[in-house]
């Protein structure tokens, strides 16, 4: 904790694995806005050390008649990084959104693509948890579940909530924690004590990073209506240079247009656009504290953690902390984690780590009650 402050932020946790024939384990956790996977290879008498990487969730085909896309892959799509690269020349989807034009194919590419990513160098597929939302479209849920045997040898699922307050336990157990995740698509809060949260202890709001985007994009027209953004661009600038108060800072972008480039402070623009997040988180917090059982308030008000894309923003900690005192809610503790995209994938590892051989699941995934 910082001290004589009651915004605080969690350490990495303590990994203590235990006997097993697969040296190989991960945490996965695949999300609107970008997939992250944490794993360790063990090696018998060395300290764990795991290792994390962040995709973005994105899917990248060719236009047809772009003769150059041999030179870019032998791969007919890219995933990740590289989509983004190629954002402004060849077709990106996002394999999640149930509304893109090439539906549950995206997905089973990405899904390809991912095993590729993991398993360079690697000799076969590793053992893994999987973290699962419980407010996912089913369908959606459902393809991931039986796509988890394409990049697992040996699959145990398991609630992204869960994940988040196992991560950062010291212990082996999750501790009590109010988990907000703020997403591309919604916010969604959850009380998590010991086990997945039921439908009574948990909110959705359908606002997220979108949201933000859209807002961005409807002030940048307004204020710069000479410069042409693509979207991905606009997401970049968002997450390169957003942040709410108290945090200040200077946002000056430059913009090449051909052979010229501009240069210009888009802080207002960024800080209005982000500002619009800010009522939503509040609402959520609110609402799943209200759900408290009699006299378990101070418990969770005390430990409440912002994880997600958006929990990264700078000031957004700080902004709910003095929202949520000013609603008269004094028992409140606004926590933040080191990197909040990848806390789940963490707890994930950290699981993965302490289940013994037995327990694991068969190749072909099941959900497991946890």
């Amino acid at each position: 904790m910082i001290p004589n402050s009651p915004i605080g932020s969690f350490a990495v946790p303590v990994f203590r694995p235990v006997s097993s024939s697969c040296r190989w384990k991960v945490g996965i956790d695949i999300g609107q806005a970008s997939t992250v996977y944490q794993e360790v290879y063990a090696r018998p008498g060395l300290p764990v050390h795991p290792s994390s990487t962040v995709l973005p969730s994105l899917v990248a085909y060719p236009i047809p008649n772009k003769r150059e896309w041999g030179a870019v892959s032998g791969s007919p799509f890219v995933i990740g990084d590289e989509a983004m690269r190629l954002r402004d020349r060849y077709r990106v989807v996002s394999p999640l959104d149930p509304r893109s034009p090439r539906g549950a194919q995206a997905l089973h590419e990405f899904i390809a693509g991912l095993r590729r990513e993991m398993g360079a160098g690697r000799f076969g597929k590793p053992w893994g948890v999987l973290a699962t939302s419980p407010d996912a479209e089913p369908r959606l849920a459902r393809e991931i579940e039986a796509l988890s045997g394409e990049i697992l040898d040996r699959v145990i699922l398991a609630d992204e909530p869960l994940l988040v307050a196992l991560g950062i336990s010291e212990g082996a157990a999750p501790r009590p924690a109010t988990v907000v995740d703020i997403g591309k698509t919604s916010i969604r809060a959850s009380l998590v004590d010991g086990c997945a949260p039921g439908r009574e202890a948990r909110i959705v709001i359908p606002v997220g990073g979108d949201s933000v985007d859209a807002e961005l994009r409807r002030l940048f027209s307004r204020e710069f209506p000479d410069m042409v953004v693509t979207g991905p661009t606009l997401t970049r600038l968002k997450e390169s240079l957003g942040f709410v108060r108290p945090a200040r800072r200077v946002a000056r972008v430059r913009l090449a247009m051909g052979t010229a480039a501009r240069t210009f402070d888009a802080s207002e623009v960024l800080l209005e656009s982000c500002e619009a997040i800010v009522p939503p988180i509040l609402h959520a917090i609110r609402d799943v504290l209200g759900r408290c059982e009699p006299g378990r308030l101070t418990e969770f008000a005390s430990s409440i953690v912002l994880v997600g894309g958006g929990a990264a923003m700078p000031g957004i900690a700080e902004r709910m902390q003095k929202e949520l005192e000013g609603a008269g809610i004094r028992e409140a503790a606004v926590h933040s984690v080191r990197d909040p995209r990848s806390i789940a994938a963490l707890g994930a590892l950290k699981w993965a780590l302490s289940i013994p051989d037995g327990a694991w699941l068969d190749p072909v995934p099941r959900r497991r009650a946890v």
